[in-house]
C-alpha cells in the first residue's frame, strides 16, 4: 500500500480531541492517542539528525504496535535508512509539508495492518513531519558551509574537522591516514593569461578530475586558491604514492576549454604519513613536501618522510 501525506499549516480554530462531544470511551482514546503524540513530539524535539530522528520513530512505533522494520528513502539529501529488517507487508507514505517533499517512508511486517492501526500510524506520522522537516534543513544548511561554492568539494573548515577526526580514528584503530597537498603549478598565469573565470573553471574540472581518480574512501577539500587537500584513509606512505602520481598525471592530460581556448597545467604534490605527531604536524609535513616538489621544479609528488625525500617519477 501506498500513499501520500502531506501537511498543511493548521488553522486558528482547530478543535481539541473531544471538544465535539462523544462517549466517554470515544474522549478516552482520543487523549490516549493524544498522549501518544505528545510524548514522541518531545522525543522528537531532542534531536536535528534525520538517522537518530528516524530511529526514535520506529522504535516508538514498535513499542505500539507489531512491526519487523522501517525504511527511508530522500533521493534529493542521498539519504538511504533502514531499521531492522523487512517484511512482506509495506505500507509506505510519500511525505510533505506544503510545498517541500520530505522523502518516503515505509513500515514492513509480516501481516496487514489494521484500518485502526493505519490511522494511528498516519498520527504519529503527521508528528514527525516538523521535526523531520528542521532536520532535512539543518543537514541543507550545515552542507552548505561545509561544502566549497566553486568546486562543490568540502572547504577548509570541513577539512579541518575532517583532519581531526581521521587522525583520531586512525590512532584508535591503529591504521595508516596518509595527507595529500595538491597545488596548481603557474596557477597565476592562467588568471592572468584567460582571467579569473577560466582560472575558476580550471579549479573545477581539477576538482571532478581529482575525484575521478581518488578512491571512493578519499575525502577531497579544496584548502585555499589553487591548493586542495586529500585525506586517504587507512593508506600507507607506497599507497598514497600511487594515488598521487595518479592525480598528477591525470591533471597534466586534463584540457580545460574556455571561450575556444586551450588551457593545459600540471600540478605538484606533497605527501606525508601519520606517525606519532598531531593533525596540525601532519599537515605542516605535507606542506613541507608540496614546497620542495614547487622547488625542484614542479609536476611532481614530493613525500615528507626522509627515507623517501628525493623526487619521485615525473
Amino acid at each position: 500500500m501506498s500513499a501520500v501525506l502531506s501537511i498543511q499549516t493548521p488553522s486558528r480554530d482547530a478543535s481539541l480531541p473531544g471538544s465535539g462531544g462523544g462517549t466517554a470511551d470515544a474522549i478516552a482514546a482520543e487523549l490516549a492517542e493524544l498522549n501518544l503524540q505528545l510524548g514522541l513530539a518531545r522525543l522528537l524535539q531532542t534531536s536535528l539528525e534525520v538517522e537518530q530522528l528516524l530511529t526514535f520513530f520506529a522504535d516508538w512505533v514498535s513499542k505500539i504496535m507489531p512491526i519487523t522494520g522501517l525504511g527511508y528513502r530522500h533521493e534529493d539529501e542521498q539519504i538511504e535508512f533502514a531499521w531492522e529488517g523487512d517484511g512482506c507487508i509495506q505500507l509506505n507514505y510519500r511525505l510533505a509539508i506544503e510545498q517541500m517533499a520530505l522523502g518516503e517512508i515505509g513500515l514492513h511486517r509480516n501481516h496487514p495492518f489494521s484500518e485502526a492501526e493505519t490511522e494511528l500510524l498516519e498520527t504519529l506520522l503527521s508528528t514527525l513531519i516538523f521535526p523531520l522537516r528542521n532536520a532535512l534543513i539543518h543537514r541543507k544548511t550545515l552542507r552548505t558551509a561545509l561544502t566549497d561554492g566553486l568546486t562543490q568539494v568540502g572547504n577548509r573548515q570541513a577539512f579541518e574537522s575532517a583532519m581531526r577526526r581521521e587522525v583520531d580514528l586512525a590512532r584508535r584503530h591503529r591504521q595508516p591516514l596518509s595527507l595529500l597537498m595538491i597545488d596548481v603549478d603557474h596557477f597565476k598565469r592562467i588568471n592572468d593569461s584567460h582571467g579569473h573565470p577560466a582560472g575558476d573553471q580550471v579549479l573545477s574540472e581539477l576538482a571532478a578530475e581529482i575525484g575521478r581518480a581518488a578512491r571512493s574512501t578519499d575525502l577531497l577539500y579544496r584548502y585555499g586558491g589553487e591548493e586542495f587537500a586529500l585525506l586517504l584513509h587507512n593508506t600507507p606512505a607506497e599507497g598514497a604514492l600511487i594515488t598521487a602520481e595518479r592525480i598528477r598525471r591525470a591533471a597534466a592530460k586534463l584540457e580545460v576549454t574556455y571561450r575556444g581556448n586551450v588551457l593545459n597545467f600540471t600540478v605538484s604534490l606533497g605527501i606525508a604519513t601519520l606517525h606519532d605527531d598531531s593533525a596540525a604536524e601532519l599537515l605542516r609535513r605535507a606542506d613541507e613536501a608540496l614546497y620542495r616538489a614547487k622547488h625542484e621544479g614542479r609536476n611532481r609528488v614530493c613525500m615528507a618522510e626522509e627515507a623517501a625525500a628525493d623526487q619521485l617519477s615525473r
